[in-house]
């Protein structure tokens, strides 16, 4: 059994690895542990570019549609650094389009607050 302390290192260990797009580290591990946020290894990735990431996730069965304690999905935050690829990967595997965060702000309106052009 896996004490609460280590458990929680693994976790973090695997967030960062998701974060700088380690697929190794990612992989090596349980891909759906949150952060106290709720941020999971999709979002990092997502948000941070990870193409190569976010395609194993998804094809890990990582659920597309997760959302972190603002409320918002994985493709919200690719849309909110313009990553378009990584957008086209999320809504291929059924994410949610007029998702709702917590605000109330769609993926869509994330990516043009933020400037970013994700046409979908």
């Amino acid at each position: 059994m896996m004490s609460v302390n280590n458990k929680q290192t693994e976790s973090a260990n695997l967030l960062t690895a998701a974060k700088v797009g380690d697929v190794s580290k990612v992989f090596d591990n349980e891909a759906r542990y949150p952060n106290r946020n709720d941020f999971r290894p999709l979002h990092w990735s997502a948000q941070n570019g990870h193409n190569n990431v976010v395609v194993k996730l998804l094809n890990m069965a990582v659920n597309a549609n997760a959302r972190e304690n603002r409320g918002r999905l994985a493709l919200h935050s690719a849309c909110f650094r313009g990553h378009e690829e990584i957008a086209q990967l999320l809504i291929g595997r059924e994410a949610i389009l007029d998702a709702l965060d917590n605000e109330d702000f769609t993926p869509l309106m994330v990516a043009s607050q933020e400037g970013g052009d994700i046409p979908i």
